[in-house]
Order: C-alpha cells, then sequence, then structure tokens
C-alpha cells in the first residue's frame, strides 16, 4: 500500500481537477516533460483550493503536497487515512499540523 501512494513525484500546472466517489480528487497536470495525474484524498476545503491554473507539486516519497497561487503557498498531505488504513502503512512523512491547510505567503 505505501509504494502505491508515495514514491512519485508530481509537479506542474493543474489544468483540470475531478472530484470522485468517496473523497478522492482527481488532478491532471502540465508537468515540464509530460502531462501527468495524480488523486488526492484529503478534506473538502483543500478541494475547494485546487482550481485550474494553480501549480502543485507532491514530494516523492512521502504524503506532502503543496499549492502554489499568486505569492501564496498551501501546505497539505496528500491523503487522510483511516486509523486501519495508518497501520497497514506505517510511518510516513507528513507536514507539521501548524503549517498545513491555509494560505500562507512565500518566502
Amino acid at each position: 500500500m505505501k509504494t502505491d501512494y508515495f514514491p512519485k513525484e508530481i509537479s506542474g500546472t493543474i489544468y483540470d481537477a475531478t472530484p470522485i466517489k468517496g473523497g478522492v480528487l482527481s488532478i491532471d497536470i502540465h508537468s515540464n516533460s509530460k502531462d501527468d495525474g495524480i488523486s488526492i484524498r484529503n478534506s473538502d476545503m483543500i478541494f475547494k483550493n485546487i482550481k485550474n491554473g494553480t501549480y502543485l507539486k507532491k514530494i516523492p516519497n512521502t504524503n506532502k503536497c503543496f499549492i502554489i497561487k499568486g505569492d501564496s503557498i498551501m501546505y497539505f498531505n496528500c491523503y487522510v487515512f483511516s486509523k486501519e488504513d495508518s497501520a497497514k502503512i506505517g510511518k510516513i512523512k507528513n507536514w507539521n499540523l501548524n503549517l498545513t491547510n491555509h494560505w500562507i505567503l512565500k518566502k
């Protein structure tokens, strides 16, 4: 399960975001070399902030994603898992909770 979710790095400009049953958002991205896609499972607040034209990056081998819009950045964990799934996956790298799910100015 861990290898299914966390090895991939993806970054680029979002050109399509489609909600899917079960609280998943399918995102298509124009990256530097090709078009690519990722599914995000997080809160509705993140879904409302992911729009076409927004830059998204998922950091490889972690649960860390962020989006950039203008001079602001929002850090969020790409997936929110149940306790059972978390037990199966084991330790994963997440953002510090004080940093996530709100816009802050880029440095």
